[in-house]
C-alpha cells in the first residue's frame, strides 16, 4: 500500500501528475494489484504474481525519497508522520472492524482465540513479525488468518518510522551512494539468509523487504539528479 502524493514541483521533468497524482506510478501500481489478485485467485494464471508486492515497496521507496528530498522544501518529521497515521489508520480502523465481525460470527472459540492474537499483533504494525512463525505465507492454512494481508503494512510502517530520519540525517550528496550500500549489503544479506533455508521467515522481515523500498530510493534520487543536469545544462 503506497499512501503518499508528491506535489507536482517533486516530480519535475517526468510525467506530469494530474491533481498531485502521478499518473505512470498509479498505473504500475494498479499492475501490480492485478498480478497478485490474479495469484491469489488462481496461482496457475500468474505463478509469479507475488513479485507485485516487490512492485509495491520499490513504488513506496520512490515516492517516499520523492517527497523527503523535495527541493527547497523542509521536511517537518511531525507532520510527515501524523499524514502517515491519518491516510492509514482510517480505512485500517474499518477493515479491522469488518473482519472482526465476520471472525465472531463464523469462527469457533479456539479459532477466534487465535485470530484475537494476530489482531492485537495487526493494531501495532508488527503483524510480519507475528506471522513469520507460522511457516510460509503460501501455507495451505493461509485461508484461516484473515489479517495475515497485514504483514506487508506493517512492513511499511515500518519503513516509515525510520527511513525519513535516515534522510535527514545524511547530507544530500551521501544520499545515493549510502542509499545504494546499504541496498547492495542487504541483497547479499538475504541471499546469504536464503541459502541458509530462511527464506519463509525472510519474507516477512523488514530487514529483507529494504533493499526494495532502497531501490525506489535511488531511482527518485537518480531521477532527480537527472533532470537537475539537464536544467542546468539548457
Amino acid at each position: 500500500m503506497v499512501t503518499i502524493n508528491p506535489s507536482p514541483s517533486a516530480v519535475s521533468g517526468s510525467p506530469k501528475p494530474v491533481g498531485g497524482i502521478r499518473l505512470d506510478v498509479q498505473g504500475l501500481r494498479a499492475v501490480a494489484v492485478l498480478a497478485v489478485i490474479l495469484y491469489h485467485v488462481n496461482g496457475e494464471w500468474l505463478k509469479a504474481g507475488f513479485i507485485g508486492v516487490d512492485v509495491f515497496f520499490v513504488i513506496s521507496g520512490f515516492i517516499i525519497t520523492t517527497l523527503l528530498t523535495e527541493p527547497g522544501r523542509k521536511v517537518d518529521l511531525l507532520a510527515f508522520y501524523v499524514g502517515r497515521v491519518k491516510r492509514i489508520v482510517p480505512a485500517y480502523a474499518v477493515m479491522f472492524t469488518i473482519v472482526c465481525l465476520l471472525s465472531a460470527f463464523l469462527f469457533l472459540q479456539p479459532d477466534f482465540s487465535f485470530f484475537y492474537r494476530s489482531l492485537k499483533s495487526a493494531a501495532l504494525f508488527i503483524s510480519n513479525h507475528y506471522f513469520a512463525e507460522f511457516g510460509s505465507y503460501f501455507a495451505p492454512k493461509a485461508e484461516e488468518l484473515p489479517l495475515l494481508h497485514t504483514w506487508s503494512l506493517a512492513v511499511e510502517m515500518q519503513f516509515y518510522v525510520f527511513f525519513p530520519l535516515l534522510i535527514l540525517c545524511l547530507p544530500r550528496s551521501c544520499h545515493l551512494p549510502v542509499l545504494s550500500l546499504i541496498a547492495l549489503v542487504l541483497f547479499a544479506w538475504s541471499g546469504v539468509q536464503v541459502s541458509l533455508g530462511q527464506q519463509d521467515k525472510l519474507y516477512f522481515s523488514l530487514i529483507a523487504r529494504v533493499p526494495e523500498f532502497m531501490v525506489g530510493a535511488i531511482v527518485a534520487i537518480g531521477m532527480r539528479r537527472a533532470v537537475i543536469s539537464s536544467l542546468l545544462s539548457t
